[in-house]
């Protein structure tokens, strides 16, 4: 399996031993990160592993292989760090180095998977989209004196969650069921949903060149 990885101009294209989730550069150590994911039908397990390839698409390290897949992945608190959200419901904090994977964090989030999540360092917060339609908020991550609270936000899967940096009050939400909404932290009540799409909605992003923009992409090709 190949993936590409896009951070500027610098692109990596380069082969993992299963099925790539997640991609993520780490310019600090001028390297890609790719979560892997394989589900077995038959045994109907999750496994899963991070590998990590330098710019001449040699492979540096490999982790051991986990009793659970990999489908969210992002920066965690320094440039060396990451953070996983995984189908055990956990979410896994890794330190990476050239030469090591190590975990360093294992918070549960839920019992559900988690199919996205977003982590605000500045605030310590952290959003993540589950397979059972809920939103989970947690704060005090850094602290790892997690307090959380989520909400049945949509009918199916959460593919994606995020929160503008304009408004630290809502958080955004796309699902399997075709619509995005978007919440009231404070009240954990819906502001409104948008039905615009024809399929699920699977990324949320602020438009960089207007933070008042919100931009969505979802499987319809739209």
């Amino acid at each position: 399996w190949a993936r590409r990885c896009v951070y500027g101009t610098v692109i990596f294209t380069g082969k993992t031993t299963s099925i790539p989730c997640r991609v993520f550069f780490m310019p600090a150590l001028d390297a890609c990160i790719a979560a892997c994911y394989t589900y077995d039908p038959v045994l109907k397990t999750r496994t899963g592993s991070l590998e990590l390839m330098n710019s001449k698409l040699e492979q540096l390290t490999t982790s051991d292989d986990f009793n659970y897949g990999i489908l969210s992945l992002s920066k965690f608190n320094s440039d060396f760090t990451v953070l996983a959200g995984c189908s055990d419901g956990f979410l896994h904090g890794f330190s990476i180095a050239s030469s090591s994977i190590k975990e360093i964090l294992k918070i549960q989030i839920s019992s559900a998977m988690i199919l996205h999540h977003y982590f605000q360092l500045s605030t310590g917060c952290l959003f993540t989209g589950l397979s059972n339609g809920e939103i989970s908020y947690s704060t005090n991550i850094l602290e790892e004196k997690i307090q959380s609270e989520s909400i049945k936000a949509h009918e199916f899967e959460v593919w994606t969650v995020f929160q503008p940096k304009i408004n630290p009050n809502i958080m955004l939400s796309g699902s399997d069921d075709t619509l995005m909404k978007c919440w009231d932290l404070n009240s954990k009540q819906l502001i409104f949903a948008n039905k615009d799409h024809e399929a699920g909605v699977c990324m949320i992003k602020e438009n960089p060149l207007n933070q008042n923009e919100i931009i969505s992409a979802s499987y319809d090709g739209n």
